[in-house]
């Protein structure tokens, strides 16, 4: 009869409390593996943003290049046909 008394009347709170139980291992679990990851995955950020810098800075210094090189009057873009290797076909197909 005592052990009766002990016994849990609704199956119902003895499931709940288990689930509660396997929610909190598995919070616990992630903030675990969070932490534990929280330094690699600041390395990576610093080094995403100084790739992101150096891009950066690529992009003004070809943007610089190019406004340069159009207020020249584009002297430096000028090229030959023999320089790129192209032969201009005569009008009746041959080269």
């Amino acid at each position: 009869m005592a052990v009766e008394q002990l016994r849990p009347k609704n199956k119902e709170i003895t499931h709940r409390k288990n689930d509660m139980e396997t929610v909190k291992d598995a919070l616990l679990s992630c903030e675990r593996i969070c932490s534990e990851n929280a330094a690699e995955i600041h390395a990576l950020s610093d080094e995403f943003n100084l790739f992101k810098e150096n891009v950066l800075r690529k992009l003004i210094s070809i943007t610089m290049d190019i406004q340069r090189m159009s207020s020249t009057g584009n002297e430096h873009l000028t090229f030959s046909e023999k320089d790129a290797g192209i032969r201009p076909k005569h009008p009746d197909g041959e080269e």
